[in-house]
């Protein structure tokens, strides 16, 4: 990016070159300056529409430069000004390409965060504990509670278990900011039950919702209206 310095060196040569082509004229000149809307200033004889412009009366003196060097000078400056612009432009691209990277990386991250939380509190949980066709951490239901999932399941022995608790704190460590408090490890013990109760609910609508399952109205109402509280996010 150009250092203020160098802006000002621009405009004031820009500035020189403009009123040496007036003094050339030997006609008092009308220019005016403006200010883009990121604040640089603009000196010329047709300001845009759009912007406030100052008027500047130039009674010109006397030029060392010919008619054509006045005209070659302005143009020159005008295309350092141009790339000065560009420049700056391609830099805020740049910043701003490099904030979304960052939010979609702390989004990830975050994500990481929570699986490990997810995945340490099913561990530590003392009920059995299995992955899923898909890798996921799943808790075996207690005895008549049922359980909606009917993939195949791999089920961890305690050396296993031991193993990916030691992994997912490493995680943890490495995702989220500090270790989860205990209050966290609750909240995540908590969304556990309630993930299951609401696996549970939609396998049981399911089934109700058939014709010949002869469930009443009222029944399966409470049970959309539980998913629809509970479990829609």
């Amino acid at each position: 990016m150009v250092s203020a310095a160098g802006w000002r060196g621009v405009k004031q040569g820009l500035w020189v070159a403009m009123v040496s082509l007036c003094a050339i004229a030997a006609v008092q000149a009308e220019i005016y300056r403006w200010r883009d809307a990121d604040g640089g200033t603009h000196f010329g004889d047709t300001p845009p529409h759009e912007v406030r412009a100052e008027l500047l009366k130039v009674y010109p003196q006397a030029s060392k430069l010919t008619p054509e060097q006045a005209k070659q000078e302005v143009q020159r400056l005008r295309d350092v000004e141009a790339g000065h612009r560009e420049a700056d432009q391609a830099k805020k691209a740049a910043a701003g390409a490099q904030a979304k990277k960052n939010l979609l990386e702390s989004a990830a991250r975050l994500e990481r965060c929570e699986q490990a939380k997810w995945a340490l509190s099913a561990l530590e949980s003392g009920r059995p504990v299995y992955r899923d066709e898909r890798g996921m951490f799943r808790i075996k239901p207690p005895p008549g509670q049922g359980d909606a999932y009917t993939g195949l399941r791999d089920y961890l022995d305690d050396g296993a278990r031991n193993v990916e608790i030691s992994r997912q704190r490493t995680l943890m460590t490495k995702h989220c900011d500090g270790s989860p408090t205990a209050s966290d490890m609750r909240d995540t013990e908590d969304a556990i039950r309630m993930a299951e109760q609401c696996e549970k609910a939609a396998a049981d609508l399911k089934v109700m919702s058939q014709p010949e399952s002869g469930a009443a109205d009222e029944v399966l109402a409470a049970r959309q209206a539980f998913i629809n509280t509970n479990c829609v996010r």
